[in-house]
Parts: structure tokens; sequence; C-alpha cells
């Protein structure tokens, strides 16, 4: 009896390893994926509320990421393409490809009235857009990642 529960013990804690190595179930070819010419992912950020029109050209931007692993921001001081590393271009692209998949967004909505609103829009390989997720992030963790993710290369 007491090898069963060792054995069911070994087993659980195979099981358990298992699930915690799991990946994020894609298998992309990082050299494949760099070979796509144009924009993998962009996000416009909209001001909300009272403004005058000059104030909401100022505060609208854009982060983009391209397939070849470059990010942009339009609202940057320095407005030219930074490099990104492979992890940062693999989490953006299955945070996409499971966007699509899985329809993550497409019901996704928060009750807010002030502040910005975000546009999450992927090309894929054939340059065919989709609208990932519009509104707002503020309590969307993976939502407000995926910005941070891209801001954190142009911290001035």
């Amino acid at each position: 009896m007491k090898k069963i529960a060792v054995g069911i013990g070994v087993l659980m804690f195979i099981v358990i390893c298992m699930g915690c190595a799991k990946g994020s179930g894609y298998h992309v070819n990082l050299d494949e994926l760099k070979k796509i010419n144009g924009t993998m992912l962009e996000i416009d950020d909209t001001p909300q509320g009272e403004m005058t029109e000059k104030e909401f050209n100022e505060q609208c931007s854009t982060l983009s990421v391209s397939y070849a692993g470059y990010a942009n921001y339009t609202k940057s001081v320095n407005q030219e393409d930074v490099q990104i590393t492979d992890q940062d271009l693999l989490t953006i692209y299955e945070f996409c490809l499971d966007a699509v998949e899985n329809g993550t967004y497409e019901k996704y909505s928060e009750d807010v009235d002030d502040g910005s609103t975000y546009s999450f829009i992927f090309y894929d390989e054939n340059s065919e857009p989709h609208m990932l997720y519009s509104g707002y992030i503020y309590d969307n963790q993976k939502l407000s990642e995926i910005v941070q993710i891209i801001e954190n290369y142009f911290e001035e």
C-alpha cells in the first residue's frame, strides 16, 4: 500500500512539473517570424474627456512593433525604431495569436469615461488587420502589460 501511495505521489509530482513547464503552446520559429515584412501590432492611445484640439493632438500616441523585432513610439522624443528583445517579441506575438484564436477580448469592456482608450490592432503574416481590443485597459493586467513592455523601451 505504501508503494502505491509513493507511486501516486511521484506521478502527481511529474504531472505538476509538466504543467508548470508547459509554455504558451505556440511553436514559433523566431528566425522565420523576423523575415515577415511589416507591422505586427499597433496600439493607439487616444485621450478621452474634455480638452482642446491642440491638447488632444499632443496627447495621442501610437506604439507599434514590427515582425523584424523593432518598436516605435510616435509620442517619444526619439521616434527612431528601437530593437526589442527576442523574448519581448515572442511575448507580444503570442499575445496577438492568443487574442485572435480565442477571441480573448471580444466581450471585454470597462465602464470608465475618462483617461485614455487603447486600440490593439494585430496584422497577421498576410498584413490582414485584426482588431484585438478597443477600450480602456485599467483593469486588465495582460493588456496593460503589453503596453508596458513596449513603453519600457522609450522611457525618457
